[in-house]
């Protein structure tokens, strides 16, 4: 009977376990301290200081800005959309700038070890061969968002890796990337 209920316990747990890693929250995705979904462009400054350089433009097609903060080696891109801006666009293209992934701080110059430690179910769909955009080895990490006790597709952790090694992270609010 123990071993029974041991199994359903195991068999309820693992698909729990398994979806964590699989799609992270995005709520608990962040750059010194700023999450990827954070609407306040003021609370960026802040934590992380100015920008070298900072454009605005507006997409006529979408009605839209779009603001890009640019930093040494990291580039933000915010959405202005009905006077809200969102966080929606992170390239870390150095060592010097850790990405937060629930927890835990990834890192260009990571192996890729640390990376399958971490998101194990993600290897399923890591591409060996180069992407149209990249070409170099692509692993993806999907990110999901609660909207209220249902989880949704929200973007994506892609992480370009050469020699088994992260050698930029990107984290995007697109299916496209």
């Amino acid at each position: 009977m123990i071993k029974i209920v041991t199994g359903l316990l195991l068999l309820a747990v693992f698909p729990l376990m398994g979806q964590g890693y699989r799609f992270v929250d995005v709520q608990q995705v962040s750059i010194y301290g700023v999450n990827f979904d954070d609407n306040e462009l003021s609370a960026v400054e802040h934590k992380m200081g100015s920008p070298l350089r900072k454009e605005r433009e507006y997409d006529e097609e979408m009605q839209l800005y779009r603001i890009t903060y640019v930093y040494d080696s990291l580039n933000l891109e915010f959405t202005e959309f009905k006077q809200k801006t969102f966080l929606d666009y992170i390239e870390i293209l150095s060592s010097r700038h850790p990405l937060n992934i629930e927890g835990h701080e990834v890192y260009v110059g990571d192996k890729i070890e640390k990376l399958r430690a971490l998101f194990p179910l993600a290897f399923e769909n890591y591409e060996k061969e180069p992407s149209p955009m990249i070409h170099k080895d692509v692993l993806k990490v999907y990110m999901k968002y609660d909207i209220g006790g249902e989880w949704i597709f929200y973007g994506k952790i892609v992480f370009k890796i050469k020699n088994n090694t992260v050698t930029a992270i990107y984290v995007v609010y697109s299916a496209e990337f």
